[in-house]
């Protein structure tokens, strides 16, 4: 059990950009254990376990499987369970890079079905507690290869932007 839980515990931190650091501050576990931990030694108990993970809403049994998946939206989605606990909230509010927002934020998410003006996906970060440029992400989105890039149909200029 706890031999992937190490492993997953690390892509967890990581797909929230969070460093050791800053992680144990939000768990309230020590940096050492952390590194423990994603390192794979043994002996952890399981109290240590549930806080590590007690932020994100999994078990044990979810992050210590083989089969365990980060969801895309893993950031934003804890950033909406914590909004209310500002002490918490910090830590999903990091500006993530545009590629990851894209990749992580927008690509599978349901808005995203239909096409969308630029002013649209930037109100849509924004709700996310996420400020990105329209200009830059307009670059970014561009040449994503999974984004469909169209004339829009009836402002001259204007691209409208939607998922492959």
């Amino acid at each position: 059990m706890k031999s992937f839980f190490g492993k997953n515990l690390r892509a967890i931190r990581k797909s929230l950009n969070l460093s050791v650091k800053r992680f144990s501050e939000l768990t309230r576990v020590s940096q050492a254990t952390i590194v423990n931990v994603e390192q794979g030694h043994t002996g952890l108990k399981i109290g240590t376990m549930e806080r590590l993970i007690g932020f994100t809403k999994f078990t044990v049994e979810q992050v210590s499987s083989s089969k365990f998946k980060i969801p895309s939206d893993l950031q934003s989605q804890l950033f909406l369970v914590h909004k209310k606990d500002l002490e918490k909230r910090e830590y999903f509010m990091k500006r993530p890079k545009i590629l990851d927002a894209i990749d992580k934020g927008l690509i599978n998410s349901d808005f995203f079905k239909s096409p969308r003006e630029i002013n649209e996906i930037v109100a849509y970060f924004a709700d996310l507690g996420w400020k990105i440029l329209g200009t830059s992400l307009q670059n970014e989105l561009k040449k994503h290869p999974n984004v469909q890039v169209d004339p829009h149909p009836t402002k001259k200029n204007t691209n409208v932007y939607s998922r492959k």
